[in-house]
């Protein structure tokens, strides 16, 4: 797995103040463990494995953070494909930059590429098209700013 970096400005934003602090790890965790075209499973219990292995967080509490993370901030999206939940990060690319680009195993939400995030060249085009049973939530945009992080792959 690529090593993800965090922007400092991460700690500071005042959009993360509205987060709680469990919420927050959540966050960093959610940017540590993305894939190169900014995706990972969404289910509550990989979230819960990858961000609070040590703690007693139930199911429905991860879901709770990860679903507050996704309504304050529009840059998080969780869509569903086949019957699974999945993690997009819009704007992942203005703070990640692998060195080495593997393409997304996890589909693509259903409108992907999203218009800040054109792929360029063959660098960045993936086989992976969205199919037709993907429900998509996206945040109103009050808040978090989830995808402050910054990396080298």
């Amino acid at each position: 797995m690529p090593k993800r970096w965090l922007d400092p400005a991460f700690f500071t934003d005042e959009k993360m103040k509205r987060a709680t602090v469990p919420e927050r790890l959540l966050a960093a965790a959610i940017i540590a463990h993305q894939d190169d075209d900014g995706r990972l499973k969404g289910d509550p219990a990989y979230l819960r494995a990858i961000a609070f292995l040590y703690d007693d967080y139930s199911l429905e509490e991860v879901k709770a953070m990860r679903d507050h993370l996704t309504q304050a901030n529009p840059n998080i999206i969780i869509y569903e494909n086949a019957g699974d939940e999945y993690i997009q990060l819009r704007r992942h690319k203005r703070y990640q930059k692998p060195r080495y680009y593997h393409p997304s195993k996890f589909p693509a939400p259903p409108e992907w590429p999203f218009e800040e995030q054109q792929p360029s060249g063959d660098q960045r085009e993936t086989n992976q098209q969205p199919s037709g049973n993907q429900k998509v939530t996206q945040g109103e945009g009050k808040g978090l700013d989830l995808d402050k992080g910054r990396g080298k792959g």
